[in-house]
């Protein structure tokens, strides 16, 4: 199975982004980002679900 470390610590980085006292414009930013983030992590681990699904069916 592929994993994907350095989504980890982009992940923890965005995430400590949207805490604290920062205007609400820049927060959104950073929730954008988290979520962007987010989706493309869930998008590999669906095609890794996919490909190892075949494998086994082949």
């Amino acid at each position: 199975m592929k994993t994907y470390p350095q989504f980890g610590e982009m992940l923890a980085q965005n995430m400590l982004r949207t805490c604290g006292l920062i205007p609400d414009l820049k927060r959104a930013e950073h929730y954008r980002e988290l979520g962007t983030l987010l989706i493309d992590l869930g998008r590999l681990y669906l095609a890794e679900a996919d490909a190892l699904s075949t494998a086994e069916t082949t």
